[in-house]
Parts: structure tokens; C-alpha cells; sequence
């Protein structure tokens, strides 16, 4: 059952199917990775690490050491997408939306203390085919269905500090969750043309669990510019089986994740920044179904702010960024190849005495994905909330 599942989910990625999700992508191996980022991030084109100023940002445990204030930051992520199969004219559209961040932390014992609840995997994807059946030798239509509803997510715990006047150090501690539900069915309609042939479904139900620690360090080595750099363990990402699910428990390996990142102030009003990171996922295929793929990745991303833009009086840093990544999993053999380009500003809500209380931040990304025969084009908003002394 687990191998025609496989098999069907490539057959309806692959050929002429009706299909939605964030991405096509969502269907190979578990998921697609989504970064929990902000919208600052997203428009700098950066893995969200070594920016400049505080950051609440799991992707750097060491800037949430540089946190003053009570702070609080939720993200939004609607994503549209249209893709193509070489050899077909014919364009598909997927749509979805994920909510990737939500954090807060408060300053306690000459640090900071942080929670974040962040995506990790996303897993939605549906799809239908026409199919014929042979029935006893007489040639039947019907139409196969077949939908993925799930995510993995993590909850995270954390705590950072100042370990020197320019240096600080975070620690991540959480466990991941979430579930997928599966389901298949065959719908013959009335192309039979008698009640003798009934239409199958079957479902599947698993809920995943693991742990994962992230450490790491930002330091700025003048006042123009910033480094900093993490690693985030992961134990097996675990699939447990519903009492009532057809299916057996998995297990898949997590790769160790390498970040680095960095920032430069060139002038007072302009920023460059760029981040780069790295994880082998090729040890996760084994672990996978029959007809997916995995591969180590690697990624970087450079992008500039002017941070002294304004727009109706007010400043409204603007930014510009650039990235490329490898994704870990694809549909058939080959690499799977990210490019983005992408743009947005930021909007100052409250300030006192000087002090930015609350802004919005908002990205919009424009990019392409493409590995095998399949190329999809997407955009990408991202709009994300930061309160502080709340």
C-alpha cells in the first residue's frame, strides 16, 4: 500500500493532474522545507541570521541575546505558484498559505528568554487523474483521487545573553509535532453503467514527534560589522500510526543544519547583508518511499537595506535581496534549484522618545523552482508584526 501510495502521488505530480498546495514540491519526500522568517528576512533574500539589530528569528539563537524589551513577532505567508512539465503546453496553478512564525520573549535573569512555534515541513498536496480500469474485460473510466493534509512544525524554548560586551550566545531546546493525513479513492461514477462496481477510499492517519537544540553566536567585530553563525541537531523525526490507519510507523533521519550570516554597514543609510547555509538530507532516502529522492543542500543569500528611506515622512527602510538554495527532496532524479528575487520595506506603527515599538514589516518574492522536467514559478508574500513592550 505505502509503494502504490508513492507511486500514485508521483503519477498525479507528474502528469496531467489538477493539483494545490503551496508547491508541486510538496509532494516528494516529506515535505518542503519552510523557513520561519520574517518579513524583513524574506525581503533581504537572507536565512534570517546576522542582521542587523535584535532579531527573534530561530534560524539565530545569538541575537535573541541582544532583545532589550518584551518583544513579540508573527509572520504570514501566502505563496502562488504555476508550474509546467517539459513537453506540455499546458500551465497548473497551486495556492496555499502558511503562518511560519509566531514568538515572543521577555528579558529575565540578564538575558532572554524566548518561545517560538515555527513551520518546518510543509506537506499539503492533492491531486486528481482520469485513469481506465480494466473490469473483468470490459474497459471502465474512473477518476483517482488522492490528498495530503499535514505539517511538521516545531515548538522551541529558548534563552540568550550577552557572554561579552559584543558577543552573545542562544540555546534552542523543543520537540517537533504536527500530523498528515492521507487519503485515496477511486470514483468509477456511472461510466460502468450497472451498481456492481463500488468506489474504494482508504485513509491514513500519522502524527509526528521528535526533538531538536540549536546553539549559537553573533558577535560584532566593529560597530559596522556583525557575524554570526548556528547549528541546529535534530533526533528522528518520528510517524506514528493511527490505531485505525492501514500503515506502519516511520522514522527519517534530520540532518545536521550549518548557518552563517553577516551584515556591513557601508554608509549610515545603507546595509549589506548575506547568509549561507548547509545540510546533507541524502541519509533521509533510505528512509523514504519507493521513487523519491533526497540530496544535500546548500544555499546563499545577499540583499541591502537603505535604512534611512522614508515614505510619507516616515522611515520606511527599503530592501532588495537575492538568494539561491538546493531543495533536499524532488519528484524525480536530479537537483531541485531555488532562485528568488525580492523586494519590500518596513513600517513603523509606534515609536516613543525614538524607540520603535511596533512595525510591520512586508517582503514579496519572486521566484522559480526547477529540477527533472518540472519548473514552477511562484510568487511569495510575506507580512510579519513586531510588538515590543507590550
Amino acid at each position: 500500500m505505502r509503494s502504490y501510495l508513492a507511486s500514485l502521488t508521483l503519477a498525479l505530480a507528474c502528469c496531467a493532474a489538477s493539483v494545490s498546495g503551496q508547491s508541486i514540491f510538496n509532494s516528494a519526500g516529506v515535505g518542503l522545507p519552510v523557513e520561519a522568517l520574517d518579513g524583513r528576512a524574506r525581503a533581504l533574500g537572507s536565512f534570517g541570521i546576522g542582521l542587523p539589530g535584535a532579531s527573534l528569528l530561530p534560524a539565530d539563537p545569538g541575537g535573541a541575546g541582544r532583545l532589550l524589551f518584551p518583544t513579540g513577532v508573527f509572520s504570514a505567508q501566502p505563496t502562488w505558484a504555476e508550474y509546467t512539465e517539459d513537453g506540455s503546453s499546458e500551465i497548473r496553478d497551486s495556492q496555499g498559505g502558511r503562518f511560519p512564525l509566531i514568538g515572543m520573549a521577555y528579558p529575565v535573569f540578564g538575558g532572554t528568554a524566548t518561545i517560538q512555534l515555527t513551520s518546518f515541513l510543509d506537506q499539503n498536496f492533492s491531486g486528481e487523474r482520469p485513469v481506465t480500469v480494466d473490469l473483468g474485460g470490459v474497459p471502465a473510466e474512473a477518476a483517482d483521487y488522492f490528498r495530503q493534509d499535514g505539517s511538521v512544525s516545531t515548538i522551541l524554548f529558548g534563552y540568550g545573553r550577552y557572554i561579552l560586551p559584543n558577543t552573545s550566545l542562544g540555546l534552542n531546546i523543543g520537540r517537533y509535532a504536527g500530523t498528515v493525513e492521507r487519503r485515496l479513492a477511486r470514483d468509477f461514477g456511472d461510466t460502468t453503467g450497472s451498481g456492481d462496481v463500488a468506489d474504494y477510499e482508504t485513509r491514513g492517519l500519522w502524527s509526528y514527534s521528535g526533538e531538536v537544540i540549536s546553539a549559537g553566536l553573533s558577535s560584532d567585530l566593529s560597530s559596522l560589522i556583525r557575524v554570526a553563525a548556528s547549528a541546529t541537531w535534530s533526533s528522528g523525526l518520528g510517524a506514528q500510526a493511527t490505531e485505525q490507519t492501514t500503515g506502519v510507523n516511520r522514522s527519517f533521519s534530520i540532518p545536521l543544519q550549518l548557518m552563517v550570516g553577516a551584515s556591513v554597514r557601508l554608509s549610515p543609510g545603507l546595509i549589506v547583508v548575506a547568509s549561507a547555509t548547509s545540510a546533507d538530507w541524502s541519509q533521509i532516502e533510505k528512509d523514504l518511499v519507493s521513487g523519491a529522492k533526497a540530496r544535500a543542500t546548500r544555499g546563499f543569500g545577499v540583499g541591502l537595506e537603505l535604512s534611512q528611506a522614508r515614505v510619507l515622512g516616515k522611515e520606511a527602510p527599503l530592501r532588495v535581496g537575492y538568494r539561491s538554495t538546493q531543495l533536499p527532496f524532488t519528484l524525480r532524479s536530479g537537483v531541485v534549484q531555488e532562485r528568488i528575487f525580492s523586494g519590500g520595506l518596513a513600517l513603523t506603527l509606534n515609536e516613543t522618545d525614538g524607540v520603535v515599538l511596533a512595525t510591520t514589516d512586508l517582503a514579496v518574492e519572486r521566484g522559480q523552482r526547477s529540477g527533472g522536467s518540472i519548473t514552477e514559478d511562484f510568487w511569495r508574500g510575506t507580512v510579519s508584526v513586531r510588538l515590543a513592550s507590550f
